[in-house]
Formats: C-alpha cells, sequence, structure tokens
C-alpha cells in the first residue's frame, strides 16, 4: 500500500487527501494550526470580526467540476463574482 503525505488543510489539500484515499493509498494530513481549512478560514480585519479569506470563486472548468462530482459527489453550481464589501464608506480588499 502507498503512503502519501498530504500537507495542509486547505480545500484543495483536503480534495487531493480524499482522491488519494479512495485510490487505495494510505493518506495523513499534517496541519500546524489547532483546526483545518488552511487559508479559508476567518480573521478580524479593520475591527470586522469573521471576515471570510481563501477561495471562494473557481474560474469555470468543466473538468474540474467533473473531477468533483465523480471523486467527492459534490454537484458544485458556477457562480458570479461575489459583490465588494464597504466598511464605513471604504471599500475593503483583503
Amino acid at each position: 500500500m502507498k503512503k502519501v503525505t498530504v500537507i495542509g488543510t486547505s480545500p484543495i489539500s483536503i480534495i487531493e487527501a480524499i482522491h488519494r484515499q479512495k485510490n487505495g493509498e494510505k493518506v495523513i494530513v499534517l496541519e500546524t494550526k489547532n483546526y483545518p481549512g488552511g487559508a479559508w478560514g476567518t480573521v478580524v480585519y479593520k475591527h470586522i470580526p469573521e471576515v471570510e479569506v481563501g477561495c471562494h470563486i473557481w474560474s469555470y472548468n468543466g473538468d474540474t467540476y467533473k473531477f468533483l462530482k465523480v471523486t467527492l459527489s459534490l454537484n458544485l453550481l458556477p457562480l458570479e463574482v461575489q459583490p465588494k464589501i464597504y466598511f464605513k464608506g471604504v471599500l475593503i480588499s483583503l
């Protein structure tokens, strides 16, 4: 049995780990934080708690969506760009 190590728990790392495990490989996932999610988490930004960071929109690629549907049984829908966020009249750019 092939053994692999996945470093980090970003969404793409988790997908990689699941894919490899489904293919019969023994997988260990390493993360330095005490919670999973990698960069896909929340931060405090300019005194606004729980601002999401990380990937939110993937450009549409039929092969990617097909892979995620077959591998993880995910039926993803392409999304439009999310609205910009303003705080006290100032555009917040992360």
